[in-house]
Protein backbone atom coordinates (compact mmCIF):
# COMPACT_ATOMS: atom_id res chain seq x y z
CA UNK A 1 0.00 0.00 0.00
CA UNK A 2 1.23 3.51 -0.81
CA UNK A 3 2.11 5.62 2.21
CA UNK A 4 1.68 9.32 3.01
CA UNK A 5 3.33 11.32 5.79
CA UNK A 6 2.00 14.61 7.19
CA UNK A 7 4.61 16.68 9.01
CA UNK A 8 4.07 19.74 11.20
CA UNK A 9 6.13 21.34 13.95
CA UNK A 10 3.23 21.33 16.46
CA UNK A 11 0.31 18.97 17.03
CA UNK A 12 -2.21 21.83 16.94
CA UNK A 13 -1.56 22.17 13.18
CA UNK A 14 -2.64 18.56 12.74
CA UNK A 15 -5.79 19.06 14.78
CA UNK A 16 -6.79 22.39 13.25
CA UNK A 17 -5.59 22.09 9.65
CA UNK A 18 -5.10 18.46 8.65
CA UNK A 19 -7.86 16.16 9.85
CA UNK A 20 -9.72 16.57 6.55
CA UNK A 21 -6.48 15.95 4.62
CA UNK A 22 -5.98 12.69 6.51
CA UNK A 23 -9.49 11.56 5.57
CA UNK A 24 -8.88 12.48 1.91
CA UNK A 25 -5.59 10.55 1.81
CA UNK A 26 -7.20 7.47 3.32
CA UNK A 27 -10.03 7.67 0.78
CA UNK A 28 -7.37 7.78 -1.94
CA UNK A 29 -5.90 4.54 -0.63
CA UNK A 30 -2.93 5.82 1.36
CA UNK A 31 -1.69 4.46 4.64
CA UNK A 32 -1.30 7.71 6.59
CA UNK A 33 1.38 8.57 9.15
CA UNK A 34 1.78 11.79 11.16
CA UNK A 35 5.03 13.25 12.49
CA UNK A 36 4.72 16.20 14.87
CA UNK A 37 5.52 17.48 18.34
CA UNK A 38 2.80 16.08 20.59
CA UNK A 39 4.76 17.05 23.73
CA UNK A 40 4.87 20.77 22.91
CA UNK A 41 1.64 20.91 20.90
CA UNK A 42 1.27 24.63 20.17
CA UNK A 43 -1.96 26.39 21.04
CA UNK A 44 -3.74 23.31 22.40
CA UNK A 45 -3.25 21.72 25.80
CA UNK A 46 -1.32 18.52 26.45
CA UNK A 47 -4.65 16.91 27.29
CA UNK A 48 -6.01 17.88 23.87
CA UNK A 49 -2.79 16.66 22.27
CA UNK A 50 -3.20 13.25 23.91
CA UNK A 51 -6.83 13.19 22.76
CA UNK A 52 -5.71 14.01 19.21
CA UNK A 53 -3.24 11.15 19.28
CA UNK A 54 -5.97 8.74 20.38
CA UNK A 55 -8.29 10.01 17.63
CA UNK A 56 -5.58 9.50 15.02
CA UNK A 57 -4.87 5.98 16.24
CA UNK A 58 -8.59 5.18 15.96
CA UNK A 59 -8.28 6.19 12.31
CA UNK A 60 -5.34 3.75 12.00
CA UNK A 61 -2.94 6.66 11.57
CA UNK A 62 0.54 5.93 12.88
CA UNK A 63 1.89 8.76 15.04
CA UNK A 64 5.53 9.76 15.51
CA UNK A 65 6.86 12.19 18.12
CA UNK A 66 9.39 14.62 16.64
CA UNK A 67 11.00 17.22 18.91
CA UNK A 68 10.56 20.19 16.61
CA UNK A 69 11.36 23.65 18.00
CA UNK A 70 9.24 26.60 16.87
CA UNK A 71 12.30 28.43 15.53
CA UNK A 72 14.73 27.14 12.86
CA UNK A 73 17.46 29.00 14.79
CA UNK A 74 17.28 26.53 17.69
CA UNK A 75 20.07 24.38 16.23
CA UNK A 76 20.14 21.70 18.93
CA UNK A 77 16.51 20.78 18.41
CA UNK A 78 16.80 21.38 14.66
CA UNK A 79 19.45 18.64 14.43
CA UNK A 80 17.51 16.34 16.77
CA UNK A 81 14.31 16.73 14.74
CA UNK A 82 16.23 16.14 11.49
CA UNK A 83 17.65 12.90 12.92
CA UNK A 84 14.22 11.74 14.09
CA UNK A 85 12.54 12.58 10.79
CA UNK A 86 15.33 10.88 8.83
CA UNK A 87 14.58 7.68 10.73
CA UNK A 88 10.87 8.00 9.96
CA UNK A 89 11.70 8.55 6.27
CA UNK A 90 12.92 4.96 6.09
CA UNK A 91 9.23 4.03 5.69
CA UNK A 92 9.58 5.05 2.01
CA UNK A 93 6.64 7.40 1.55
CA UNK A 94 4.96 8.01 -1.78
CA UNK A 95 3.81 11.45 -0.66
CA UNK A 96 4.91 13.85 2.08
CA UNK A 97 2.86 16.90 3.06
CA UNK A 98 4.80 19.48 5.09
CA UNK A 99 3.47 22.33 7.24
CA UNK A 100 5.01 25.26 9.15
CA UNK A 101 8.41 26.86 8.39
CA UNK A 102 10.40 24.50 10.64
CA UNK A 103 8.58 21.37 9.48
CA UNK A 104 8.92 22.57 5.90
CA UNK A 105 12.65 23.20 6.11
CA UNK A 106 13.60 20.00 7.93
CA UNK A 107 11.18 17.96 5.86
CA UNK A 108 12.65 19.15 2.58
CA UNK A 109 16.20 18.55 3.80
CA UNK A 110 15.30 14.98 4.73
CA UNK A 111 13.25 14.16 1.62
CA UNK A 112 15.14 16.16 -1.03
CA UNK A 113 16.90 13.06 -2.38
CA UNK A 114 14.03 10.65 -1.81
CA UNK A 115 11.49 9.50 -4.36
CA UNK A 116 8.62 10.96 -2.35
CA UNK A 117 6.37 13.64 -3.85
CA UNK A 118 6.81 16.69 -1.58
CA UNK A 119 3.89 19.05 -0.93
CA UNK A 120 4.43 22.10 1.27
CA UNK A 121 1.67 24.35 2.58
CA UNK A 122 2.80 27.88 3.42
CA UNK A 123 0.36 29.08 6.06
CA UNK A 124 1.69 32.61 5.57
CA UNK A 125 5.26 33.41 4.60
CA UNK A 126 7.29 35.24 7.26
CA UNK A 127 8.31 37.69 4.53
CA UNK A 128 5.47 39.89 3.33
CA UNK A 129 4.64 43.49 2.47
CA UNK A 130 5.69 45.54 5.48
CA UNK A 131 7.63 42.72 7.17
CA UNK A 132 10.87 43.53 9.03
CA UNK A 133 13.95 43.51 6.81
CA UNK A 134 15.45 40.60 8.77
CA UNK A 135 12.50 38.43 7.76
CA UNK A 136 13.31 39.04 4.10
CA UNK A 137 17.03 38.49 4.67
CA UNK A 138 16.50 35.19 6.54
CA UNK A 139 13.28 33.52 5.46
CA UNK A 140 12.99 34.58 1.80
CA UNK A 141 16.32 32.98 0.72
CA UNK A 142 15.46 29.83 2.69
CA UNK A 143 12.09 29.42 0.97
CA UNK A 144 13.60 30.19 -2.45
CA UNK A 145 16.32 27.57 -2.00
CA UNK A 146 13.95 24.90 -0.72
CA UNK A 147 11.33 25.59 -3.38
CA UNK A 148 13.67 23.60 -5.65
CA UNK A 149 12.93 20.56 -3.49
CA UNK A 150 9.16 21.09 -3.49
CA UNK A 151 6.87 19.46 -6.03
CA UNK A 152 3.80 21.49 -5.05
CA UNK A 153 3.80 24.71 -3.03
CA UNK A 154 0.36 25.51 -1.62
CA UNK A 155 -0.41 29.12 -0.74
CA UNK A 156 -3.54 30.32 1.05
CA UNK A 157 -3.67 34.05 0.33
CA UNK A 158 -3.33 36.26 -2.71
CA UNK A 159 -0.12 38.05 -1.67
CA UNK A 160 1.80 34.82 -1.03
CA UNK A 161 0.52 33.25 -4.24
CA UNK A 162 1.58 36.16 -6.44
CA UNK A 163 5.01 36.34 -4.80
CA UNK A 164 5.64 32.58 -5.07
CA UNK A 165 4.40 32.44 -8.66
CA UNK A 166 6.79 35.23 -9.60
CA UNK A 167 9.88 34.27 -7.58
CA UNK A 168 9.82 30.48 -7.11
CA UNK A 169 10.13 29.14 -10.64
CA UNK A 170 11.23 25.61 -9.74
CA UNK A 171 7.99 24.44 -8.17
CA UNK A 172 4.30 24.24 -9.03
CA UNK A 173 2.47 26.96 -7.07
CA UNK A 174 -1.17 26.38 -6.18
CA UNK A 175 -3.63 28.69 -4.41
CA UNK A 176 -6.33 27.25 -2.17
CA UNK A 177 -8.98 29.20 -0.21
CA UNK A 178 -7.57 28.35 3.21
CA UNK A 179 -8.06 25.12 5.09
CA UNK A 180 -11.82 25.11 4.64
CA UNK A 181 -14.62 25.73 7.13
CA UNK A 182 -17.88 23.84 7.54
CA UNK A 183 -20.13 26.77 6.65
CA UNK A 184 -23.31 24.90 7.59
CA UNK A 185 -21.96 24.38 11.11
CA UNK A 186 -22.13 28.13 11.69
CA UNK A 187 -25.62 28.66 10.26
CA UNK A 188 -28.71 29.20 12.44
CA UNK A 189 -26.99 28.52 15.74
CA UNK A 190 -29.42 28.15 18.63
CA UNK A 191 -28.48 29.31 22.12
CA UNK A 192 -30.53 30.48 25.08
CA UNK A 193 -30.05 33.05 27.81
CA UNK A 194 -27.98 30.61 29.84
CA UNK A 195 -25.06 31.21 27.45
CA UNK A 196 -25.06 34.90 28.36
CA UNK A 197 -25.25 34.01 32.04
CA UNK A 198 -22.39 31.52 31.71
CA UNK A 199 -20.20 34.25 30.23
CA UNK A 200 -21.31 36.97 32.64
CA UNK A 201 -22.96 38.94 29.85
CA UNK A 202 -26.30 40.68 29.35
CA UNK A 203 -28.46 40.39 26.26
CA UNK A 204 -28.19 44.15 25.64
CA UNK A 205 -24.37 44.10 25.66
CA UNK A 206 -22.66 45.06 22.41
CA UNK A 207 -20.26 42.18 21.91
CA UNK A 208 -17.00 42.13 19.96
CA UNK A 209 -15.22 38.79 19.57
CA UNK A 210 -11.61 38.02 18.70
CA UNK A 211 -10.52 34.38 18.36
CA UNK A 212 -6.88 33.34 18.24
CA UNK A 213 -3.72 32.59 20.15
CA UNK A 214 -2.89 35.32 22.66
CA UNK A 215 0.41 36.65 21.32
CA UNK A 216 2.11 39.76 19.99
CA UNK A 217 1.28 38.99 16.35
CA UNK A 218 -2.46 38.64 17.02
CA UNK A 219 -2.06 42.02 18.72
CA UNK A 220 -4.92 41.77 21.24
CA UNK A 221 -3.34 44.71 23.11
CA UNK A 222 -4.59 46.94 20.31
CA UNK A 223 -8.14 45.72 20.89
CA UNK A 224 -7.87 46.66 24.57
CA UNK A 225 -7.06 50.23 23.54
CA UNK A 226 -10.01 50.18 21.13
CA UNK A 227 -12.32 48.92 23.88
CA UNK A 228 -11.09 51.61 26.28
CA UNK A 229 -12.01 54.28 23.74
CA UNK A 230 -15.34 52.69 22.79
CA UNK A 231 -16.38 52.51 26.43
CA UNK A 232 -16.88 56.29 26.40
CA UNK A 233 -19.62 56.17 23.75
CA UNK A 234 -20.79 52.54 24.02
CA UNK A 235 -20.76 51.75 27.76
CA UNK A 236 -22.24 48.30 27.11
CA UNK A 237 -19.36 47.25 24.82
CA UNK A 238 -17.84 43.87 25.71
CA UNK A 239 -14.74 42.30 24.16
CA UNK A 240 -14.40 38.50 24.20
CA UNK A 241 -10.85 37.21 23.73
CA UNK A 242 -10.99 33.52 22.91
CA UNK A 243 -7.72 31.60 23.07
CA UNK A 244 -4.62 30.86 25.10
CA UNK A 245 -1.07 32.05 24.70
CA UNK A 246 2.07 33.70 25.97
CA UNK A 247 0.54 37.18 26.16
CA UNK A 248 -2.23 36.30 28.63
CA UNK A 249 -0.51 37.66 31.75
CA UNK A 250 0.45 40.87 29.97
CA UNK A 251 -3.11 41.32 28.67
CA UNK A 252 -4.63 40.85 32.12
CA UNK A 253 -2.24 43.45 33.50
CA UNK A 254 -3.16 45.91 30.73
CA UNK A 255 -6.89 45.33 31.29
CA UNK A 256 -6.42 46.39 34.89
CA UNK A 257 -4.34 49.44 33.93
CA UNK A 258 -6.97 50.61 31.44
CA UNK A 259 -9.79 50.03 33.94
CA UNK A 260 -11.77 47.91 31.48
CA UNK A 261 -12.06 44.84 33.68
CA UNK A 262 -15.86 44.79 33.26
CA UNK A 263 -15.59 45.23 29.50
CA UNK A 264 -13.15 42.46 28.56
CA UNK A 265 -13.32 38.72 29.14
CA UNK A 266 -10.47 36.31 28.40
CA UNK A 267 -12.22 32.99 27.82
CA UNK A 268 -9.26 30.68 27.10
CA UNK A 269 -9.59 27.65 24.84
CA UNK A 270 -13.23 26.99 23.91
CA UNK A 271 -15.09 24.34 21.95
CA UNK A 272 -18.30 26.38 21.58
CA UNK A 273 -16.94 28.79 18.95
CA UNK A 274 -20.10 28.77 16.76
CA UNK A 275 -22.24 29.80 19.74
CA UNK A 276 -19.78 32.47 20.86
CA UNK A 277 -19.69 34.06 17.41
CA UNK A 278 -23.47 33.79 17.07
CA UNK A 279 -24.11 35.86 20.20
CA UNK A 280 -21.54 38.48 19.15
CA UNK A 281 -22.26 41.61 17.11
CA UNK A 282 -18.92 42.07 15.31
CA UNK A 283 -15.89 39.85 14.78
CA UNK A 284 -12.66 41.82 15.20
CA UNK A 285 -9.01 41.17 14.39
CA UNK A 286 -5.96 43.36 15.02
CA UNK A 287 -3.33 40.97 13.62
CA UNK A 288 -0.03 42.19 12.21
CA UNK A 289 0.09 39.31 9.72
CA UNK A 290 -2.08 36.31 8.82
CA UNK A 291 -2.11 33.41 6.42
CA UNK A 292 -5.84 33.17 5.73
CA UNK A 293 -7.44 33.48 9.16
CA UNK A 294 -9.93 30.78 10.05
CA UNK A 295 -11.53 32.99 12.69
CA UNK A 296 -12.56 35.55 10.07
CA UNK A 297 -13.86 32.84 7.74
CA UNK A 298 -15.92 31.53 10.66
CA UNK A 299 -17.20 35.09 11.12
CA UNK A 300 -18.23 35.16 7.46
CA UNK A 301 -20.00 31.82 7.83
CA UNK A 302 -21.78 33.19 10.92
CA UNK A 303 -22.97 36.24 8.94
CA UNK A 304 -21.06 38.76 11.03
CA UNK A 305 -19.62 42.15 10.07
CA UNK A 306 -15.82 42.09 10.24
CA UNK A 307 -13.65 44.92 11.53
CA UNK A 308 -9.99 44.07 11.06
CA UNK A 309 -6.47 45.30 10.51
CA UNK A 310 -5.38 45.70 6.90
CA UNK A 311 -2.76 42.95 6.98
CA UNK A 312 -2.00 40.09 4.60
CA UNK A 313 -4.72 37.46 4.88
CA UNK A 314 -7.29 39.74 6.50
CA UNK A 315 -7.58 41.83 3.34
CA UNK A 316 -8.46 38.72 1.33
CA UNK A 317 -11.60 38.31 3.46
CA UNK A 318 -12.77 41.84 4.24
CA UNK A 319 -13.97 44.30 1.61
CA UNK A 320 -14.32 47.85 2.85
CA UNK A 321 -17.95 49.03 2.96
CA UNK A 322 -19.15 45.59 1.76
CA UNK A 323 -18.88 43.21 4.71
CA UNK A 324 -16.99 45.39 7.17
CA UNK A 325 -13.98 47.64 7.44
CA UNK A 326 -10.18 47.47 7.33
CA UNK A 327 -7.89 49.83 9.21
CA UNK A 328 -4.15 50.22 9.21
CA UNK A 329 -2.35 48.15 11.85
CA UNK A 330 -2.50 49.79 15.31
CA UNK A 331 -4.75 52.64 14.15
CA UNK A 332 -7.00 52.82 17.21
CA UNK A 333 -9.06 55.82 16.09
CA UNK A 334 -10.00 54.27 12.72
CA UNK A 335 -11.06 50.96 14.25
CA UNK A 336 -13.09 52.77 16.91
CA UNK A 337 -14.82 54.84 14.21
CA UNK A 338 -15.56 51.72 12.15
CA UNK A 339 -17.16 49.89 15.08
CA UNK A 340 -19.17 52.96 16.10
CA UNK A 341 -20.42 53.32 12.52
CA UNK A 342 -21.78 49.76 12.51
CA UNK A 343 -23.22 50.23 16.02
CA UNK A 344 -25.09 53.39 15.03
CA UNK A 345 -26.47 52.05 11.72
CA UNK A 346 -28.49 48.83 12.16
CA UNK A 347 -29.38 48.71 8.46
CA UNK A 348 -25.71 48.88 7.49
CA UNK A 349 -24.93 46.10 9.98
CA UNK A 350 -27.65 43.96 8.43
CA UNK A 351 -26.24 44.49 4.92
CA UNK A 352 -22.73 43.60 6.08
CA UNK A 353 -24.13 40.39 7.64
CA UNK A 354 -25.79 39.41 4.35
CA UNK A 355 -22.62 40.11 2.37
CA UNK A 356 -20.38 38.19 4.79
CA UNK A 357 -22.57 35.14 4.40
CA UNK A 358 -22.38 35.37 0.60
CA UNK A 359 -18.59 35.43 0.77
CA UNK A 360 -18.34 32.43 3.10
CA UNK A 361 -19.18 29.74 0.57
CA UNK A 362 -15.96 30.30 -1.37
CA UNK A 363 -14.13 29.01 1.72
CA UNK A 364 -16.31 26.00 2.48
CA UNK A 365 -14.43 22.83 3.37
CA UNK A 366 -15.91 20.95 0.39
CA UNK A 367 -14.37 23.47 -2.01
CA UNK A 368 -10.96 22.97 -0.40
CA UNK A 369 -11.45 19.20 -0.26
CA UNK A 370 -11.95 18.99 -4.03
CA UNK A 371 -8.73 20.96 -4.65
CA UNK A 372 -6.71 18.84 -2.21
CA UNK A 373 -7.90 15.62 -3.86
CA UNK A 374 -6.48 16.86 -7.17
CA UNK A 375 -3.18 17.85 -5.53
CA UNK A 376 -2.78 14.47 -3.80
Amino acid sequence: MKKALIVSSVASMIQQFNMENIVILKQLGYEVHVATNFNEPGNISLEKSDELKRDLEKLNVKCFQVDFARSPMDFQYFLLAKKQLSKIAENEYTLVHLHSPVGGIIGRIVFRNKKSKVVYTAHGFHFYEGAPLKNWLIFYPIEKIFSKHTDVLITINKEDYLLAEKKFKNTKVVAIPGIGVDVDKFNNIDFDDSKYQELGLNKNDYILICIGELNSNKNQNHLLEVTKSLKKTIPEVRLLLVGKGSAEIELKKRIKELNIYDNVKILGYREDIPELIALSDILVSASKREGLPVNIIEGLASSKPIVASNCRGNKDLVINDYNGYLSEINNVDKMVTDIQNIYEKPELKKQFEINSHKMAFKYDKNVVKDIMKKIY
